[in-house]
């Protein structure tokens, strides 16, 4: 019949071992803790804000913000390493009358907690930024004659 060898295991490896797992398991209860979707969280809200009227030159429309507002934070939030819809979302708003652009601004600091100006402003690259004409320029020189923080 086989032998079963002895060894002996210090204490003090045991206590290493133990708070290793230990530290382990918390890393892996905390990382999964994070990954539940926090409530207050507005990133994925669908605005809900009120139309306004606007004057075209067919007569006068109710416009609704909140597409806009969506899109904005889609672009400039959440997808935040990609460009690519950023430019026509800018063009897009630098074409919106004043009212509508006032409209945009305050429904996104209602929805989102934030001001459109610093969503902006904090975009790496919208348009390459580099010429006066930029839409981002357009855009953020508005909010400037407009006074919209």
């Amino acid at each position: 019949m086989a032998q079963i060898k002895q060894t002996q295991i210090d204490e003090k490896y045991l206590w290493i071992g133990g708070g290793i797992v230990v530290i382990i398991l918390v890393i892996f209860v905390l990382g999964k803790m994070s990954n539940k979707k926090d409530g207050k969280d507005p990133s994925d809200a669908n605005p809900n804000i009120n139309p306004i009227t606007v004057s075209t030159a067919s007569g006068n429309i109710d416009w609704n913000p909140s597409a806009m507002v969506k899109k904005v934070h889609n672009n400039f939030a959440v997808n935040w390493f990609s460009s690519s819809d950023r430019c026509g979302t800018l063009q897009e708003l630098a074409n919106l009358q004043d009212i509508q652009l006032r409209a945009v601004a305050e429904g996104y600091e209602k929805v989102y907690g934030t001001t459109l100006r610093k969503v902006l402003n904090s975009s790496w690259i919208s348009c390459w930024n580099v010429v006066s004409t930029d839409p981002h320029y357009t855009v953020i020189g508005r909010l400037d004659a407009l006074q919209i923080p």
